[in-house]
């Protein structure tokens, strides 16, 4: 009888050491295979930074195919003695630049002279090289100065609404069209020779 309760009793032993074992190993199975989902966590980082350098790409074009030109026209007139009808034997000279805003609505001008002598005014005329016409717009008209002046004389902008002669009432367009029909020139005049010392048609 006792010898049958010691085998019983060793017995349950074993199958008590037997579940304890089984049940240990399964509970160190899945802590090993949770830590795998991390490695793929980590990769997903990389179509972030993918997607952050096609935005600057991006960005970067679209800067660049805004800085194109402004559409603004100039044109130029080269004033001398020798471009007065008759010519003048002079020692002055000078430069008029009109810069036609790209809408059209007004247009800026930069006169500059040098060595001209008591110069009392200036004036674009509509007319050919050669020829006189009527007075379109003055640019300048006075203080006369009493010197031998080097430098700029004026500068400003004007409207349609200030011009003159055949342009009254026309836009700065039909102006634009006859500097390019060659029909628009600067007369400067001084004390000397008030009906002009220096001219230049504007191209």
């Amino acid at each position: 009888m006792v010898l049958a309760l010691v085998v019983i009793l060793a017995a349950a032993v074993v199958v008590v050491l037997a579940f304890t074992l089984l049940g240990g190993n399964k509970s160190g199975g899945p802590t090993s295979t949770s830590a795998k989902p991390a490695a793929s966590t980590s990769t997903s980082t990389k179509p972030a930074s993918a997607s952050s350098t096609t935005s600057l790409s991006a960005a970067s074009t679209t800067s660049t195919e805004t800085s194109l030109g402004n559409g603004t026209q100039t044109y130029l007139a080269q004033l001398s003695g020798q471009n007065e009808s008759p010519a003048l034997s002079t020692s002055a000279s000078g430069t008029l630049t009109i810069t036609v805003a790209a809408d059209g609505s007004s247009a800026h001008y930069v006169l500059t002279v040098s060595k001209i002598t008591n110069l009392t005014l200036a004036r674009l005329h509509e007319g050919k090289a050669g020829a006189t016409g009527t007075t379109v717009l003055t640019i300048y008209g006075g203080p006369t100065r009493s010197d031998v002046f080097t430098g700029v004389v004026t500068q400003g902008s004007f409207t349609a609404a200030q011009l003159g002669g055949s342009l009254r009432g026309k836009t700065i367009a039909d102006f634009v069209a006859l500097v390019k029909a060659g029909s628009v020139y600067l007369n400067v005049g001084t004390s000397a020779h008030p009906l002009g010392e220096i001219r230049g048609q504007l191209e």
